[in-house]
């Protein structure tokens, strides 16, 4: 049964599911979207294209290795039609990936001879690294966020070869001059991103493309999208002025936030303990970012 909406509530997630339908045609493995669809079809009463929206994000979980999600996607499914073999068959695929990832997990490599184990020590570690961040408590001082996650991200750019060191530096030593200007006067913060744009002019977009493939956040282009002053004004300026992060869309307990630097750990753990939402994260360039935050605080 849809939820009663009003006109503009309506309107707003007409809007969501076009965006949403577009990004998926460009990253049809991108689970948050689906997820996206599939609430914003339901609250529409648009049952049969949530439930189609359901299967693909259930697919594409099982493309990310993330079969203990894409099951109960599939057992969703089934108690609204058991009949559904598509679903029944999809759910034997899971389940036989589901013991095949588990035999290699029971296995004993052979010292340095498999890149797997390399692999699984590598998710090991990134494992405890969250469960350490999560653990963690966020300090409030600005200490804790004065760096936004900019060094993380130009050992990134430097190890993959996406730009010179000397150019990061650079670029690093403007955004540190621009962002103790901003922070004194409650304006836009700057990207390390942008700034090297700056440098070497039409560098951003294989930038860009580079961040998405490496962090499989999925890309919004945030310049087409009509975003509500009172989404953005759920996290505190300190967060979306200074650092970047706007939330940009709202469908039941989901809350979308679009940010240009993925590797911003504080940030984002900023903006989860702000919040009593679930949250999904996307990338945005610069450029859309900085100009939704000057229509809001103009």
């Amino acid at each position: 049964m849809p939820t009663q909406l009003s006109e503009e509530e309506r309107e707003q997630i007409l809007q969501t599911i076009q965006m949403f339908e577009m990004i998926t045609q460009t990253q049809p493995d991108d689970y948050q979207s689906y997820d996206v669809l599939k609430e914003a079809y339901l609250k529409l009463g648009r049952d049969q294209e949530a439930a189609d929206a359901s299967r693909k994000l259930a697919e594409a979980y099982l493309k990310m290795g993330l079969y203990s999600s894409a099951m109960l996607e599939c057992e969703g499914i089934l108690n609204r039609d058991p009949e559904d073999a598509e679903i029944v068959a999809l759910m034997g695929e899971i389940e036989q990936k589901m013991h095949e990832s588990s035999g290699k997990r029971n296995e004993s490599p052979r010292a340095g001879s498999s890149e797997e184990a390399q692999a699984s020590l590598t998710a090991i570690a990134h494992t405890k690294d969250e469960e350490k961040e999560k653990a963690a408590p966020f300090a409030e001082d600005s200490s804790a966020l004065q760096h936004h996650g900019n060094d993380s991200l130009a050992k990134f750019l430097i190890d993959n070869q996406l730009a010179d060191s000397g150019t990061v530096e650079q670029a690093m030593h403007e955004v540190s001059v621009k962002y103790e200007a901003a922070r004194d006067t409650k304006t836009i913060g700057p990207s390390l991103l942008a700034e090297i744009e700056a440098i070497h002019n039409g560098t951003i977009d294989d930038l860009m493309s580079s961040i998405i493939d490496a962090t499989r956040f999925a890309f919004i282009p945030l310049v087409n999208y009509d975003v509500d002053r009172q989404i953005v004004r759920m996290l505190p300026e300190e967060l979306t002025l200074n650092r970047l992060i706007v939330p940009f869309d709202l469908i039941s307990r989901t809350l979308m936030i679009a940010l240009v630097n993925p590797f911003d750990g504080e940030g984002k753990k900023a903006a989860q303990n702000s919040l009593d939402y679930n949250i999904q994260w996307f990338i945005a360039k610069p450029n859309a970012v900085q100009h939704v935050l000057k229509d809001i605080y103009k």
